[in-house]
């Protein structure tokens, strides 16, 4: 009877793989995040350094360990998205396979078939096994750690080497992930403090190795998009709103992801010792997280504990005979597990872009463009820095990497989001009730994008042009410089008196300008082609433009409405107004004429000032058609002055 019950377990064993490596290939993806990282190798192979713009060295990729497997096995292979995405499921299969040798050892293969059936309908965990980023290393990582410390009763100091190791390279492949690692840290200082001194120091050497060469190499010690997404200066409570929404959304698409974590949880506070650790610290991870604000991508967060969750259910399984009952059970897991979202059956058809409370799937928004298995894949093409600055500046958010791999050879691209701008890093996120996680605004400082391409540009705001010419010296200077040792300093301690309240706003800053093309605005009267608005002879007269209905705060703004008339300047053609869009009315408070311009281009430019007690109240700039020739409106441009 044994050895039917091994000969069963080693079938449904083979079928088990079969099936978890059917769905991460079916499933397999590239991320446009990853694609950012990838922007950074393909920059390193070819000699350029870690950088993501031409020249400006930026830890825009959160996951070090990862980042640098990948850039060693692209450069072996030769290649770069087939390796990615191999690499990936090799890991994810890998880290699959000790759970179940773990198990084995145990003598309870039954225990990890069980456990594993589950994790192979979690969402989550089967999108993250490819994706590009670092989720299969840490399954893998997470892996080679909880083998060790669940089945051995007695740590070896060889142990305790290969476990700081780990916990060193899984830290660097994520740094939230201190939040697990801290309770079975303090495990081990516990239970085997004499054997724990040396191999805590090699790791921490390691994690201190990388902390030093990141402040001297990037001017900074943690990733950019750390000061790009925790440092945006929103309110707590703004943050729990939206990991509130983030668990929400993933009850909803995926509760069986949660059902693993929660269990994996309960069995481990449930048991002693290092299991009981382990809870802990997911325990830890996930409060963080809720903090934190959760993330845009629907699963990312919760499939690393997912996969530490079935392995802490496995262990428990383990030590528990599990009887034909438990073949049963797995039918019936299998029943109620397979739905609609299971990889297992979705195929190259999938597609998903809809976006539920600033959440995604990020696959299912992907996927048609950056599947493995989609009829319509269309990986970018990568480009090389040429040795010559781009001439052009791009200003975007969302799209880095695919922007970054196919278009960095021409284009200089400005962050707004801030993850690969280590200036805009720096400042508050734009103050908006609707913010969503990842996609935090900041505005563009004036002269900015000119300032990208040519450093003797001056900044409006003085005191950020400052700082701009130490993270200039940091990000682009020589690098053993001694001017730029002393900027990397200044960065880290030195206050800016940057005025913080002025970039929060939702409002134009001073300086800044804003243009609109004809077309963009509405019209009453008139008929709009691709740039302008047009009323014609025949028109009846009124409004020929209103619009754009800007937010602006107290102060002195100016504006210029470009136009054409076909009548001389003799000629009274129209009028214009600035007026406060107020609810049910329109508060006039400036006007004037349109004189024609004998088919030449005309401005109107004035000033007007927006009252205190009209602050945050919308404006619109209006023109007036009097039936008289053709008057036509190109475009429409506000600037603050004061």
């Amino acid at each position: 009877m044994k050895e039917v019950l091994q000969y069963r377990n080693l079938i449904l064993a083979g079928l088990l793989f079969g099936l978890y490596l059917l769905s991460m290939i079916n499933s397999a993806w590239l991320s446009d995040d990853c694609f950012i990282s990838l922007s950074q190798i393909v920059n390193l192979h070819n000699g350029d350094g870690l950088v993501y713009n031409f020249g400006e060295r930026v830890q825009a990729f959160t996951h070090p360990t990862w980042f640098f497997l990948l850039s060693i096995l692209t450069w072996i292979a030769s290649e770069y998205y087939y390796t990615i995405i191999i690499t990936s499921i090799a890991a994810s299969m890998l880290a699959i396979y000790i759970v179940f040798h773990y198990a084995y050892v145990q003598k309870n293969a039954t225990a990890a078939i069980m456990g594993l059936t589950i994790l192979l309908f979690s969402k989550a965990f089967i999108d993250y096994t490819s994706s590009g980023l670092e989720n299969p290393l840490s399954y893998l990582l997470f892996a080679g750690i909880m083998f060790v410390l669940l089945s051995k009763n007695d740590l070896s100091k060889r142990n305790l080497i290969f476990i700081y190791a780990f916990m060193a390279m899984l830290f660097l492949n994520r740094m939230d992930y201190a939040l697990i690692l801290f309770p079975i840290f303090v495990y081990l200082l516990i239970f085997y403090k004499m054997k724990n001194t040396a191999p805590f120091v090699m790791a921490a050497s390691l994690v201190l190795i990388w902390f030093l060469f990141s402040l001297f190499y990037f001017g900074h010690i943690f990733p950019n998009t750390y000061y790009a997404k925790l440092q945006a200066g929103y309110p707590v409570q703004e943050y729990l709103q939206r990991g509130f929404q983030y668990f929400k959304v993933q009850f909803l698409a995926d509760p069986v992801t949660l059902v693993i974590i929660s269990f994996g949880i309960i069995v481990g506070l449930a048991s002693k010792g290092v299991m009981r650790a382990i809870s802990i610290g997911l325990i830890l991870y996930l409060i963080y997280f809720l903090k934190s604000g959760g993330d845009f991508m629907q699963g990312r967060f919760f499939a690393v504990p997912a996969f530490v969750a079935t392995f802490l259910i496995v262990s428990f399984l383990s030590k528990i005979k599990i009887s034909e009952y438990g073949y049963f059970i797995t039918v019936i897991i299998i029943f109620f597990g397979a739905n609609s979202t299971s990889p297992l059956f979705v195929g190259k058809e999938y597609d998903n872009r809809n976006v539920y409370l600033g959440v995604a799937d990020e696959r299912g928004f992907y996927f048609q463009r950056f599947g493995l298995i989609s009829p319509n894949r269309y990986w970018p093409k990568i480009t090389t820095l040429d040795g010559t600055k781009p001439k052009e500046v791009g200003i975007i958010c969302g799209g880095l990497g695919t922007a970054g791999l196919s278009k960095r050879d021409k284009v200089y691209f400005v962050d707004y989001c801030a993850l690969t701008d280590p200036l805009l890093s720096q400042l508050p996120a734009i103050e908006n009730s609707d913010w969503r996680v990842g996609h935090q605004y900041r505005h563009t400082p004036i002269n900015y994008e000119y300032k990208v391409l040519d450093n003797n540009i001056t900044l409006f705001d003085e005191n950020l042009d400052q700082l701009y010419g130490d993270i200039h010296k940091a990000t682009h200077g020589s690098l053993f410089s001694k001017d730029r040792l002393i900027s990397i300093f200044k960065i880290n301690t030195y206050n800016y008196n940057i005025d913080t309240k002025m970039y929060k706003s939702p409002n134009m800053l001073v300086g800044a300008k804003k243009i609109w093309k004809g077309s963009e605005l509405s019209t009453v009267i008139g008929s709009k082609n691709d740039t302008s608005i047009i009323a014609r002879v025949g028109s009846n007269s009124g409004v020929a433009s209103f619009g754009p209905y800007e937010v602006l705060s107290s102060g002195k703004y100016k504006f210029d409405i470009r136009y054409i008339s076909s009548e001389d300047n003799s000629s009274t053609v129209g009028s214009w107004d600035v007026a406060i869009a107020l609810q049910g009315n329109a508060k006039r408070i400036k006007e004037g004429i349109l004189l024609g311009t004998n088919n030449s281009d005309g401005h109107i430019i004035k000033e007007f000032t927006m009252p205190k007690e009209f602050a945050n109240n919308s404006v619109e700039i209006r023109s007036f058609y009097n039936g008289i020739g053709m008057l036509i409106i190109k475009s429409l441009t506000i600037e603050r002055v004061k």
